[in-house]
């Protein structure tokens, strides 16, 4: 999909672009792209929100437009940039609202709810805006499974994300028309990236604020606020189900998958 005119022509998507696309996996040219983030980032500490802002949905865009098996260097780049520490003019770590730049990715969280505006059961929504919602659950799901899950506030944690992606695919009532298919594709996508971190937060029954995980319509009676072993064994349930109710073969054996998935991390 096409690329904002405005994003696409800040350096740090121009930078971060070249990185992923090049498909680099040495160390130089890893660090040379951490470092440019960097430079990047102690030109604008004056206006350090507004540069934040734009450099995470530069990281989004390039993410958008690529595929799960190729994020790797995307995600080792993030990975690497929550190492390093920016420095200051006053010779103190960088800081939004005392949030450290990069450790912390501040505001980083924002940036991506932001995004999170689409639904995966619009059947009229294009072929490449699929692709593209694919792409960034894909990432997310993969940083979850980077994250500390003893830690609620890690900037990596998207777990909350996963659980609106299966809720969405197998607790809700979909519509007439629905594209069923693609919220299954979305749902696949959390166990096979992050699914060991999504049991091990059911295991530990990982609750959010406010309804933000409550249940879906199906569930009505559930008292669920967020992940637990219940709720997990009922999504395991409902991949079953639709491995041999769906028409769309590729989505089926993405189901046959998960439902694999799930056994081993239970």
């Amino acid at each position: 999909m096409s690329v904002n005119a405005a994003i696409a022509d800040l350096p740090a998507y121009k930078t971060l672009d070249a990185f992923v696309k090049s498909g680099a996996t040495d160390e130089k040219a890893l660090n040379d792209t951490v470092q440019e983030f960097n430079t990047l980032a102690k030109k604008a500490q004056s206006e350090i929100e507004d540069f934040l802002w734009d450099t995470y949905n530069a990281v989004f865009a390039v993410a958008k437009q690529t595929s799960p098996e190729n994020q790797g260097p995307l995600v080792h780049f993030l990975q690497r940039l929550r190492e390093t520490t920016v420095t200051a003019s006053d010779g103190q770590p960088l800081k939004l609202s005392n949030q450290v730049v990069w450790k912390d990715l501040p505001t980083f969280g924002w940036v991506a709810r932001d995004l999170w505006n689409f639904d995966p059961l619009d059947a009229s929504a294009s072929k490449e805006d699929k692709a593209a919602w694919d792409n960034l659950s894909a990432l997310v799901a993969q940083l979850t499974a980077r994250a500390d899950l003893d830690n609620p506030q890690d900037p990596f944690d998207f777990s909350l994300y996963g659980l609106w992606a299966l809720r969405t695919a197998f607790e809700e009532d979909h519509p007439a028309g629905a594209d069923a298919a693609a919220a299954v594709r979305q749902a696949y996508l959390w166990i096979h990236y992050s699914g060991d971190a999504l049991q091990k937060l059911s295991a530990k029954n990982r609750n959010f604020d406010a309804n933000s995980g409550k249940a879906g319509t199906k569930f009505g009676d559930r008292d669920w606020k967020g992940l637990n072993e219940e709720r997990w064994n009922a999504w395991a349930e409902a991949f079953a189900s639709v491995q041999a109710s769906l028409a769309d073969d590729e989505v089926k054996s993405f189901a046959g998958k998960a439902v694999r998935g799930c056994d081993r991390t239970e």
